[in-house]
């Protein structure tokens, strides 16, 4: 397996509508994608895995990455609304 160190930028806290332009490649998010797809190259396919994430991790490029036997548990920073409803998680 693998481990990543990080230390939480704080130089932008509060620019959030700076924060929405970057490309994700220069979020600190990037490394919830990074370590799901090492995780996919380790890890036997007939192993289920369950990633925990915070709220963080609710990004729709992560959800893209969902293959069989891998799930995802994430804290929803908003309540979003279901897929084809009215109603929200």
């Amino acid at each position: 397996m693998a481990h990543r160190l990080w230390t939480c930028s704080t130089e932008d806290k509060g620019k959030r509508e700076l924060r929405r332009q970057r490309p994700l490649e220069d979020k600190e998010s990037v490394r919830w994608i990074d370590v799901t797809k090492e995780a996919r190259t380790v890890i036997p396919d007939s192993t289920k895995v369950i990633m925990v994430g915070d709220r963080e991790s609710g990004i729709f490029d992560l959800f893209l990455l969902a293959v069989n036997n891998h799930d995802f548990l994430v804290r929803a920073a908003w309540d979003r609304r279901l897929h084809d409803s009215d109603d929200h998680l």
